[in-house]
C-alpha cells in the first residue's frame, strides 16, 4: 500500500513538473495589446490565420511551441494571434473594427487583417507581421516558416 501511494505521489509530481516546464506564448487580444502598449511600449508580433489554413495550424503546433521561440517572443514582443475571418468586433485604440460579413465565411476578412495588408495585395495565410514600437511595419511575411526560419525571423 505504501509503495502504491509513493508511486502515485511520484507520478503526480512528475506530471506537475512537466506541465510547469511547458511554456506557451503569452497571446494577447487586440484590446489587451492596446492596454499593454499604453502601459509599456514594446515591439509587437501579429499572427493572422484562418481555420482552413493547414500551414497556419502547423506553425501553431510546431514553431509557436518551440521553447526557444516561445522564450524569445515572450521576452521581446507583445504577441497577438487572430483569426482573419473572425466576425467578432475588435476595439483597438479607440476604434471598433469588424468583419462586414455577419456569418463566418471563407474569404470574408476582418478589417484588422485588411488593415495590415498592403493595398492591392491578396491576403495569404499564414501572415506574420512584426511591428516596431511606433506600430510601423518592421517585417511582413505570408508563408509557412519552419521553427528554424521562425526563430531567425523574429530575431
Amino acid at each position: 500500500m505504501k509503495a502504491v501511494l509513493l508511486n502515485i505521489l511520484f507520478l503526480s509530481c512528475l506530471v506537475s513538473a512537466q506541465a510547469q516546464a511547458r511554456q506557451e506564448i503569452n497571446w494577447l487580444t487586440f484590446e489587451q495589446l492596446s492596454d499593454s502598449l499604453n502601459a509599456q511600449p514594446k515591439e509587437t508580433l501579429l499572427f493572422f490565420y484562418t481555420d482552413w489554413c493547414s500551414y497556419c495550424h502547423k506553425m501553431m503546433k510546431e514553431g509557436f511551441q518551440n521553447p526557444d521561440i516561445v522564450r524569445y517572443i515572450n521576452t521581446h514582443y507583445y504577441a497577438v494571434r487572430f483569426d482573419a475571418e473572425s466576425i467578432s468586433p475588435v476595439n483597438f485604440d479607440g476604434q471598433v473594427l469588424k468583419n462586414t460579413s455577419k456569418h463566418k465565411v471563407s474569404g470574408h476578412f476582418h478589417e484588422v487583417a485588411l488593415l495590415f495588408n498592403p493595398p492591392g495585395k491578396k491576403l495569404i495565410f499564414p501572415q506574420l507581421i512584426l511591428l516596431k514600437n511606433d506600430f510601423s511595419i518592421k517585417k511582413n511575411t505570408n508563408k509557412y516558416l519552419s521553427s528554424k526560419e521562425l526563430l531567425k525571423y523574429v530575431k
